[in-house]
């Protein structure tokens, strides 16, 4: 699942994949960033851009994290937290179903990695060198 850090008047979504991780995966499968309705058509996409942000129906991740992990992040400033509430809470109903919508593309994205991988290098072991 992804991680959600408040720092000062941000919050930082972190994902447990690399953003060139999800630029392979946007390129080769990008229906694997995608959830889709009963007609087919798109309710939440993740996608790897040049400006990250987080709305109902997209997370846009442009930033890695700098531990060494490299996993693919995005801040975005705190919503205005009423003083009787727990930023938890607020951060809990605010942004809860996108980092649900989140968890369900991130958690196929082991098995989608592995095939894209598997057949790049089956594909540059058929390549010849002359």
């Amino acid at each position: 699942m992804a991680k959600i850090t408040v720092a000062g008047n941000v919050f930082v979504v972190t994902s447990e994949f690399t953003l060139e991780d999800l630029k392979r995966v946007e390129r080769f499968r990008p229906d694997a960033l995608t959830l889709k309705d009963e007609e087919g058509d798109p309710t939440f996409i993740v996608k790897a851009g040049c400006s990250g942000g987080i709305m109902s129906g997209a997370v846009i991740f442009a930033e890695s994290t700098r531990d060494g992990r490299k996993a693919a992040c995005v801040t975005c400033k705190l919503p205005e937290i009423p003083e009787n509430k727990d930023v938890r809470d607020v951060l809990a109903d605010e942004i809860g179903g996108i980092i649900t919508n989140l968890s369900k593309i991130e958690e196929a994205l082991p098995a989608v990695l592995d095939e894209i991988n598997a057949e790049h290098a089956a594909i540059a072991e058929a390549i010849d060198m002359a």
